[in-house]
């Protein structure tokens, strides 16, 4: 059964990605790579993808209009697994900040770049991030960081590093906090998660040769980021997400 819903799965994902190929071919080409002409075609196709991974989505939020209509916020969430991109991203119109190596990786890196990723090199440090956040924000973007830097097994949330909340301040636009669990019968699923301890193809077979992926996530009220330090920022939003996802496991 396992075997035969992974192979589905597989074939309906590999015809998803051809579809996406074609589609930034035709919409997302030199002449006319404008993200925000194009991001609600991508986020729905994150959506479908997410759907054919088996997810089911339940979404909470402190402000259902946040959902579709936010402009210029740096979203926040904390970080499980790369299934997050693809279950926030196809919440959220979102741009993401990516390693420059994930452009150069088969048909992933194309669709990333087409898409409005933001892409910075290994080693060139903050400042670079900080600039090019900033600058998506001021026109308009909505861009998605994970400030723990890494991923965890869904049970705790790490510090949030504050840098990358200056942009925000610099623009002088807000924050959204973010809260993503993967859950089964109340416990974290942490077959989900992707860590150091295991590779992408094993979290792969697990969310693939599942029958479903249950997923929560919560949307906090918008974090306004005039009146605090980056450091006081980023401790308040890890502050509600990890309080909410201890309620959400206990």
């Amino acid at each position: 059964m396992k075997i035969s819903l992974f192979v589905i799965r597989a074939l309906l994902f590999l015809i998803h990605l051809t579809l996406g190929m074609l589609i930034a071919g035709l919409l997302f080409h030199l002449r006319n790579r404008n993200y925000h002409q194009h991001k609600v075609v991508i986020r729905q196709w994150l959506k479908l993808c997410a759907l054919i991974f088996g997810c089911r989505i339940q979404v909470s939020s402190d402000n259902r209009q946040a959902l579709t209509d936010i402009e210029g916020s740096l979203i926040v969430a904390n970080h499980i697994s790369w299934l997050d991109i693809l279950v926030l991203g196809g919440l959220f119109n979102v741009r993401f900040l990516s390693k420059s190596e994930i452009r150069g990786w088969p048909f992933v890196g194309w669709l990333s770049a087409a898409s409005g990723t933001l892409f910075i090199e290994r080693g060139r440090g903050s400042e670079i991030s900080n600039t090019l956040i900033t600058e998506a924000l001021r026109q308009g973007d909505n861009v998605l960081i994970f400030p723990e830097g890494t991923t965890t097994d869904g049970v705790s949330v790490k510090p949030f590093h504050p840098r990358l909340f200056k942009s925000a301040i610099s623009a002088q636009k807000p924050v959204t906090p973010v809260m993503i669990s993967y859950l089964h019968r109340h416990q974290p699923n942490t077959g989900i998660a992707w860590d150091d301890d295991t590779s992408f193809m094993t979290t792969l077979w697990h969310i693939i040769g599942s029958w479903r992926t249950d997923v929560q996530v919560h949307c906090f009220a918008e974090q306004s980021s005039a009146v605090e330090s980056r450091k006081e920022l980023a401790k308040r939003c890890h502050q509600q997400i990890q309080q909410r996802l201890e309620a959400e496991i206990y």
